[in-house]
């Protein structure tokens, strides 16, 4: 197997766990700068680098991940919870916060960042166990029933032997109260951009295929690699929207601008959502940020001011 192939094959392992499930291959990161276009997935080079910011969460993430995997827990914490003030429900800051915790002994601590974490993505398989495990060393056994009981429908619905394995450690700590080394159990990603450049490149072929539950799944992935990136929160929002999700859909572009509010892609996605749902005034806002940010044109403007011109034209139509 080639070293490509290998760390991809890793990669899809700690996705399933992440909540991945099911995923199969996928293309990699679009520009940030457009990732729009026509209403398909543009590809582009790869993730663009993140926007620096007073917190730039993706650089906190890399050095929260480098500082777990030296069991530096404490230094891991405070990286992570930096990329939790700018986004407090994310999954994986939040896990991997929880992880941190338990590497000081502060079980009571983590807890609550394994419970928003699951809150947040309940597919997160890593966050299920870890949050259930920690249940039982506090002794909170109908707690940690109720998370077995999620963790045995989830494997009913989705069976893997990632799930099973999972299933088994956790069943033998609820019924015994025996609770394994839950920081030998954690995954670490490699905290590399290359690496989730990859994932996102995969994921992005597999938007363009139009399969894009298995896409959303991707983008977790790369996220679980790289942390907060304003092309993965576009994609997530572009997927969710074409699932008919749209209060997903806007929750993600809304990140995806608060990271970056000159992201092309995300204006013009987040301008076609509103013309879905028929909200034109919101629409415009969006081809008026286009115009500005396009001052010599874009395509992600031509194609949105295309598409209110059409609904436009279908509401005349209607009207006369």
């Amino acid at each position: 197997m080639s070293k490509l192939s290998t760390k991809l094959s890793k990669t899809l392992s700690i996705a399933l766990l992440a909540g991945v499930v099911g995923a199969s291959s996928l293309p990699a990161l679009a520009n940030g700068g457009s990732g729009g276009g026509g209403g398909g997935a543009s590809g582009g080079s790869g993730l663009d680098r993140p926007t620096r910011q007073a917190i730039d969460p993706a650089v906190a993430y890399r050095n929260g991940i480098e500082a777990y995997k030296k069991a530096d827990y404490k230094k891991a914490a405070r990286e992570f919870r930096k990329v939790l003030s700018v986004d407090r429900r994310n999954p994986e800051a939040n896990y991997f916060t929880g992880m941190s915790y338990l590497g000081q002994d502060k079980p009571k601590k983590s807890v609550r960042y394994f419970k928003t974490a699951v809150k947040a993505r309940p597919e997160f398989l890593l966050a299920q166990e870890q949050y259930a495990l920690t249940l039982v060393t506090l002794q909170k056994m109908e707690d940690a029933q109720e998370r077995l009981a999620i963790i045995q429908e989830m494997a009913t619905a989705n069976p893997s032997p990632a799930m099973e394995a999972t299933l088994d450690r956790v069943r033998t700590a609820v019924e015994t109260g025996q609770v394994p080394d839950q920081l030998n159990l954690a995954l670490a990603p490699e905290g590399s951009f290359e690496i989730g450049d990859l994932i996102y490149a995969d994921a992005v072929k597999l938007i363009n295929l139009g399969q894009y539950q298995t896409a959303i799944n991707v983008l977790y992935s790369a996220q679980f690699e790289v942390g907060l990136h304003a092309d993965i929160q576009n994609y997530l929002g572009y997927t969710h929207r074409k699932l008919g999700q749209y209060e997903q859909a806007k929750s993600y572009y809304a990140k995806a601008l608060q990271l970056n509010p000159n992201h092309i892609g995300a204006h013009e996605y987040l301008g076609e959502l509103y013309i879905e749902i028929g909200d034109m005034k919101n629409a415009k806002r969006q081809l008026a940020s286009l115009d500005k940010l396009c001052g010599f044109g874009c395509a992600e403007r031509e194609e949105l001011a295309r598409l209110v011109n059409v609904r436009e034209t279908q509401f005349a139509s209607v009207r006369d």
